[in-house]
């Protein structure tokens, strides 16, 4: 358990990270703002979607994960703070569009951040495989379905 709290410690670190670039990339006026919104609001929608089809993977929204990911992305990160039900009503209402957002938009934001700047884009990508491997291993038990869909998320991502 020692080494899932210090890789998530290190996962909250890298994500403050990763937003303080964003508003870089904004203030550089490198990161369309007006037609695209906030940059730091575009990802934490990644963020959201690559979560819910982690903790949804294995059939059902765990309470564990669900208290793991509010403690971890909470309001000092992207600010969840979900009950296991809305959660599951979110998935229920959004599970036929997450996949094809990961097919589709989920590499067009990547190739969106790769033409920004590509040291970003390789430290987004460092994110998503660490979010992946520390969200199946949050409820002490990886199942088969769990690690099949992080490593598809994780090939996208590192395909893109």
């Amino acid at each position: 358990m020692d080494d899932l709290l210090s890789r998530t410690e290190a996962l909250e670190e890298k994500y403050e990270q990763f937003i303080k670039c964003c508003d870089e990339v904004e203030a550089q006026g490198k990161w369309d703002v007006d037609e695209l919104g906030e940059m730091e609001v575009w990802f934490a929608n990644d963020f959201l979607i690559v979560i819910l089809k982690l903790i949804a993977s294995d059939g059902e929204l765990d309470g564990e994960e669900v208290d793991f990911i509010n403690e971890v992305f909470g309001n000092e990160t992207l600010g969840f703070d979900y009950t296991q039900g809305e959660l599951r009503e979110f998935y229920e209402n959004s599970y036929d569009r997450i996949d094809s957002f990961l097919e589709e938009d989920f590499p067009e934001s990547i190739e969106m951040l790769e033409e920004i700047d590509g040291e970003l884009a390789d430290f987004y990508r460092g994110m998503i495989s660490e979010i992946c491997r520390v969200l199946i291993e949050c409820d002490h038990f990886v199942s088969e379905r769990e690690a099949i869909a992080a490593q598809q998320i994780i090939d996208i991502a590192e395909n893109s």
